[in-house]
C-alpha cells in the first residue's frame, strides 16, 4: 500500500474529504462518482414457465446457485400453478427472504438457463451498470447489509423484495470504472477457486486412501499397503486399544477450553463467541493424543485425537481415552473414516430426539475394530498426518486470499484506490 492510499484512508476515517473527493450523506467518494439508486443500474427478467423437462431446477442459496435434487437432498421437481422463473447464463437471482438478515446474489454460470422459484426475483445490469462491479457491493459491502436489516418490518423473518433492492443509493463509478473493479476482483475469485478446488482434490485423494488402506468390513487385510509389510491385522478390543481417564478439575486458570468438532479438535473460542462455558460439576483434563468421544454422539462419528493441543480442559459431556499401544495419528484416520461411523451405530441407541444417539460403553469396550503392528501403524499416521498439513497449509493460503480479497473490495468498492 503506497504512502499516498494509507494518507487518503487516514483523512477519510477522520471524516476529512480528501482532494479529488466530495462527501456524500452515503459516504465519502470520488468526485467523479454518481449517486444514485440501484435500480437505474438494474434490469429485471420475469420469464415464467414449467419447462421441467427441458431445464434443470436450482435453488439459490448461501453456497451458490445449486440444483434442487442437491439442495432438496434428492427431491424431484415438480410443475407448479405459476410455473418457475428462467435464470438465462450471466443473470443473477435471489432468496428474498431470510431468517437472519443475509442475503447472497448468485449468478448463473452454468453456461445454461436455469430454472428457480417464482418468488426469486432475477436480474442483469442495463447498459449502466457490469453484473460482476454490482455483485460484490451487495454480498460484501457492510452498508448494503445494513440496508439489508433496515428491511425488517417485524416478524421473525426479513423481507428484500427486488422493488426495495432497487432503491438503495450509494456512489457508482462510471461504466469503464466498474468493469476494471470487477476484473481485479474476478481475477481474485479464480485464485480462490483454484486453492478450493485444490482442497477438495486432496480431500477425495486422503478419503479414497482411508478407504483403501484400512481393510473393509469382514475383511483382515487392505487392499493398499506399503511395501515390506503383510500378514493379516489383528482385530482388538475396543477395551484393549482404549483406557478411559476420568480426571476431572475445576480450574480453569491454567489451561485452555477445548471444544470436540467433526473437523478437528479446537479452542472453545474458535467455534463459539464465548471463551469460557460454565460448569458446576468441572472440566475433564485433556492432554496431547487423548482419543475424545461425545458422551452424547449426536453425529455418530464425532471423535478426535487430540494431536493439537498439549494440555486443555474439555466439557464433561465427553469422555477421554489414553491410548494403549497406538498411533496416535493412525487412530485420527481410524475415526475419520466413513465407516467408522457404523463401528458406533453398532453400540449406540436412540437418544431423546431421533437424530441423537446415546453409545453404550460397555458395549463399546467390547467392540472390536483391525488394527496392524505398530510400525505398520506408524507409517500410516505418518501417511495420514502428512496429507492433513498439506490440506491445512492449502487452507491457510486460501483464507489469506479471501482476506486480500476483502481488502481489495475495501478499497475498490469505496474508491480509496483509484483506478
Amino acid at each position: 500500500m503506497t504512502p499516498e492510499i494509507k494518507q487518503r484512508i487516514e483523512q477519510i476515517r477522520n471524516g476529512e474529504v480528501p482532494e479529488g473527493y466530495k462527501k456524500t450523506k452515503y459516504g465519502i467518494f470520488p468526485s467523479h462518482w454518481k449517486v444514485d439508486k440501484l435500480g437505474n443500474y438494474l434490469q429485471e427478467y420475469r420469464e415464467l414457465t414449467n419447462e421441467i423437462e427441458k431445464y434443470p431446477v436450482y435453488s439459490s442459496s448461501r453456497k451458490g446457485l445449486l440444483p434442487q435434487s442437491q439442495y432438496y437432498d434428492k427431491r424431484e421437481a415438480v410443475t407448479t400453478n405459476l410455473g418457475y422463473k428462467k435464470v438465462p447464463n450471466g443473470y443473477v437471482t435471489y432468496r428474498h427472504m431470510s431468517d437472519d438478515d443475509i442475503f447472497r446474489f448468485n449468478k448463473n454460470t452454468t453456461d445454461d438457463t436455469v430454472l428457480v422459484s417464482s418468488e426469486y426475483p432475477v436480474f442483469n445490469c442495463n447498459t449502466n451498470g457490469d453484473i460482476d462491479y454490482i455483485l460484490p457491493l451487495l454480498n460484501d459491502s457492510p452498508r448494503f447489509k445494513y440496508y439489508c436489516r433496515i428491511q425488517k418490518m417485524g416478524g421473525t423473518r426479513t423481507r428484500l423484495y427486488y422493488k426495495n433492492l432497487c432503491q438503495y443509493t450509494t456512489a457508482f463509478p462510471p461504466l469503464k470504472e466498474q468493469q476494471k473493479i470487477a476484473n481485479i476482483l474476478s481475477a481474485q475469485d479464480k485464485v480462490i477457486e483454484c486453492y478450493e478446488k485444490k482442497i477438495e482434490q486432496l480431500k477425495r485423494m486422503k478419503k479414497y486412501y482411508l478407504q483403501n488402506m484400512f481393510p473393509k468390513r469382514g475383511e483382515t487385510v487392505p487392499k493398499i499397503r506399503f511395501n515390506g509389510y503383510s500378514g493379516a491385522w489383528n482385530h482388538k478390543k475396543f477395551m484393549d486399544l482404549f483406557s478411559e481417564r476420568r480426571e476431572k478439575t475445576k480450574t480453569e486458570n491454567e489451561d485452555v477450553l477445548l471444544s470436540c468438532a467433526i473437523s478437528g479438535m479446537f479452542l472453545n473460542s474458535e467455534l463459539f463467541d464465548h471463551f469460557r462455558g460454565t460448569s458446576t460439576i468441572g472440566y475433564l483434563k485433556v492432554k496431547k493424543n487423548d482419543l475424545i468421544l461425545s458422551a452424547q454422539n449426536l453425529h455418530l462419528g464425532n471423535a478426535n485425537v487430540n494431536l493439537r493441543f498439549e494440555h486443555g480442559i474439555i466439557s464433561p459431556a465427553y469422555k477421554i481415552f489414553d491410548l494403549i499401544d497406538c498411533d496416535p495419528e493412525f487412530i485420527q484416520a481410524w475415526v475419520k473414516k466413513d465407516d467408522t461411523k457404523n463401528f458406533f451405530l453398532a453400540v449406540s441407541t436412540e437418544g431423546a430426539s431421533q437424530c441423537r444417539k446415546n453409545i453404550e460403553w460397555d458395549m463399546l469396550n467390547e467392540q472390536s475394530l483391525p488394527a496392524p503392528r505398530l510400525s505398520e501403524q506408524k507409517r500410516i499416521g505418518s501417511f495420514f498426518g502428512g496429507f492433513e498439513t498439506i490440506i491445512n497449509l492449502q487452507q491457510r493460503k486460501l483464507e489469506e486470499e479471501k482476506k486480500k480479497k476483502k481488502a481489495l473490495q475495501q478499497l475498490l468498492l469505496t474508491g480509496i484506490v483509484r483506478l
